[in-house]
């Protein structure tokens, strides 16, 4: 999204007497949510423009983004506003005012990641997008799944007691990660897709350890064979660009809360138009046969507050685009990168380059417990970050965000060789 688009969406948006009526904390915001898109500053001064954005920890040092990003300032004071305005008259506020609104919303989260409104529906998060999907399609015994090893927990656990429960067949996956092979990755998914497979699940950045897979080259491969495609981006929208309808993809689901920074529990679902109707929603709705997403939003009273306050991270987003904000979080992670890379007992086990990494690093130090690190990090140099291991994973995982300062990296590098001197 380039720097003329962007003045245009928040022109459009702060300067609409329908859009402040509706956000009146905007307001406060508007002019420095707007400096956020010139150019001119240096990197060093525009990125602290960004933290001013954020109430970061005074406690610690928070390089654990991964597992769910903090809010803008923006986005807390709507979920404060919608919260309040609800507690007036919930049944008024919440459905006939507040709910109304929900179309607006999708509106703009679907132009973020290139379908339209009618084409997503709001849900909590990744998990239970795509356990809409696991738990809805109409697989039969004998029907194949292919996925893979790196796939995050909750969804193998559901793919696990689908098949314990109708007798469909897992195939797993295995990958060699770190890679920057992309025929390799794509090799390992065609080597498990047959006749038999209907659905392949892939995920595009895998929590472990931030590795970014081919997705779209992976859908190819198993579109030619006749088999659907579900894709886990819980990881991506916010992160990176992403262009659903390019991929050609049949599912995917998203969680809104982690690099988007929406609020806490928001997340979307995209189904392809002609899936719809099969596809069973998680919760019962009038018709489960419907050809429209609204049916995979019916959950009983929810929280439309937080639904409502995905619009300002949208906005905040917005201001800075995409491209930048996945360029400063790959300098980030190359900042720390090169300054431990060569320490004694190091190893880093997520690739280093754009194209397959991510903001998510995996590093691994020889002889030393993951979990007794992560205490040392924070009791030692209040650090939070977290541990990261599978069966063939093993690490601590480190992703900052656009708001931290490299004087807090700076620390955690400082951090490392007093660890690997142990």
């Amino acid at each position: 999204m380039g720097v003329q688009y962007r003045r245009k969406f928040l022109q459009q948006f702060l300067s609409g007497s329908a859009a402040l009526s509706v956000y009146p904390w905007l307001c406060p915001f508007a002019d420095e949510i707007t400096d956020l898109t010139f150019e001119g500053d240096t990197e060093d001064r525009y990125w602290k423009k960004v933290r001013k954005q954020y109430t970061p920890s005074k406690k610690f040092i928070n390089l654990n983004n991964a597992g769910v990003n903090p809010q803008a300032k923006i986005v807390q004071d709507a979920v404060s506003y919608y919260e309040n305005l609800s507690n007036e008259a919930p049944s008024y506020y919440m459905w006939r005012i507040i709910d109304r609104q929900k179309d607006m919303v999708k509106e703009a989260l679907a132009n973020l990641v290139g379908v339209k409104g009618e084409d997503i529906a709001l849900v909590r998060n990744a998990s239970e997008a795509l356990e809409t999907v696991i738990f809805g399609l109409p697989l039969k015994r004998g029907d194949e799944v292919v996925l893979s090893k790196h796939a995050y927990p909750h969804i193998k656990f559901a793919w696990q007691q689908r098949a314990e429960r109708d007798g469909i067949k897992l195939k797993w996956v295995s990958l060699d990660l770190p890679s920057s092979d992309q025929r390799y990755l794509i090799n390992q998914f065609d080597e498990q897709i047959n006749n038999q497979t209907k659905i392949v699940c892939v995920t595009h950045i895998t929590n472990w350890n931030g590795q970014v897979l081919p997705v779209k080259q992976i859908a190819e491969v198993a579109k030619a064979k006749g088999a659907e495609v579900m894709v886990d981006a819980a990881h991506t929208v916010g992160q990176r660009p992403l262009d659903i309808k390019s991929l050609k993809i049949d599912y995917l689901g998203s969680s809104l809360h982690k690099w988007l920074g929406a609020p806490f529990g928001t997340g979307l679902l995209y189904v392809h138009p002609t899936k719809r109707g099969k596809l069973y929603p998680l919760m019962a709705g009038p018709n489960p046969k419907a050809k429209h997403m609204k049916k995979f939003e019916h959950s009983g009273t929810k929280n439309v507050a937080l639904e409502r306050a995905i619009l300002p991270a949208l906005v905040f987003h917005n201001s800075i685009g995409t491209e930048r904000k996945m360029q400063r979080l790959q300098f980030l992670k190359t900042y720390i990168v090169d300054r431990i890379k060569d320490m004694p007992g190091i190893t880093i086990q997520s690739p280093t380059g754009i194209e397959f990494g991510s903001a998510i690093l995996l590093v691994h130090i020889k002889g030393e417990k993951n979990f007794d690190l992560v205490q040392k990090l924070e009791r030692n140099w209040n650090i939070h970050c977290t541990l990261s291991e599978n069966e063939m994973l093993s690490g601590i995982r480190i992703s900052p965000n656009i708001y931290t300062l490299l004087s807090e990296l700076d620390t955690f590098v400082e951090a490392m060789k007093s660890l690997t001197k142990i």
